[in-house]
Order: C-alpha cells, then structure tokens, then sequence
C-alpha cells in the first residue's frame, strides 16, 4: 500500500488558555484536525495533488485517524508579543513533477513579510529543483514568477497574547490525505 497523498487542503487555528496544551487544542479544534493523531512530515506535494477547500477535505475524517500535515507552530505567554505560524507551497507548471510545502513562523513581524517569506521558501525549493542555480537563489517571494511555478498559495495564523497567565497557541496547517478510492473501484455484487 503507497502512502501517497491524493489530496491536500490548507487550514489554521489559535487557541487561548491558562496551560499551553489546552491552547494548543483548542488551536487545533479551530483548525479542524483535533480529532485526528497527527503525524508531521517533510515538504513534498506529491505530482499532480490538488489543494481543495477545507470543507471539502474535513469531509470523511474520522476521529483517531492518522493524518499526515506539514505543521507551523508558534506560541507565546508573553503579554504583547505576536507570534505568526505559515504554510506556503510552490506547484510546478508539469502535473508529472512534486512541488513544495514550507513552514516558516516569525516574532513581531506583519503576516504579509512572513507570507512573502514562505512562498519565497516553497518558490526557491522548487525553482532549485528545476535547474535554477542555488548560489543565485534567495528567500523572496520574487521565485514565485520563476518559468515552471504555476501556482503559490499560504496561509497564517497569528497568536497575540493579550493576558498575563494565558497561553496562545497558533497553527497553520498543510493537510495531506491519503484517500482509499479502491473500495469504489470495485465490482459490486
């Protein structure tokens, strides 16, 4: 049985409590997948996998399931700190090439540096892996016009700790699922 994702879809979350864990629950309820075991992995979006819309990919989780996610996570206890966590991929233009997942969090900066920051991540990984020179590259979203990126996307969630004695927790998420269509592939009857 291959573990290759068949699709993948984009989520976030923040959590606030008095004890860290709870946050971070609670930040993973906000973002759909507390239910689920997570298991994180590196930064590949397998050949030809969509990114389909949240609600389209919480359909049919079960509870306990193991699902596979490249996870940003920041957190913070410190009245006035902002904390930003975000997931940027780089598709290729070739549906026959993977493309790439990368997770960046920041302290004290706009979500719009940090999100430029992880799409230039995913954008340079890719562009690497397409025959652009390593030593020429560099961390700016500029790689996302590159000959062989189709398409970037991210997403961010930010944790700003408003209390003393409170805990904020955010996540943001890459999901991938790894869906059994063989059941539906085979003869009834």
């Amino acid at each position: 049985m291959s573990l290759l994702p068949t699709q993948a879809y984009l989520a976030r979350g923040v959590g606030h409590h008095a004890h860290q864990l709870v946050a971070f629950e609670l930040a993973l309820r906000e973002a759909g997948v507390a239910a689920q075991n997570l298991v994180t992995v590196s930064s590949i979006l397998p050949p030809g996998c969509p990114i389909i819309a949240r609600t389209e990919g919480e359909r049919g989780l079960l509870p306990g399931q193991i699902l596979h996610v490249v996870m940003s996570r920041v957190e913070t206890c410190e009245v006035g700190q902002r904390r930003v966590a975000s997931i940027g991929l780089a598709r290729p233009t070739d549906p026959a090439v993977h493309g790439f997942i990368a997770e960046h969090d920041a302290t004290n900066q706009p979500i719009s540096e940090v999100e430029s920051t992880v799409v230039g991540l995913a954008s340079t990984m890719l562009a690497t892996s397409l025959g652009a020179p390593p030593e020429s590259v560099g961390e700016s979203a500029e790689w996302a016009s590159f000959e062989g990126i189709e398409e970037t996307q991210c997403i961010s969630a930010e944790a700003h700790c408003e209390g003393a004695g409170q805990w904020t927790v955010a996540v943001a998420l890459c999901v991938l699922l790894i869906r059994d269509n063989s059941a539906e592939s085979q003869p009834q009857g």
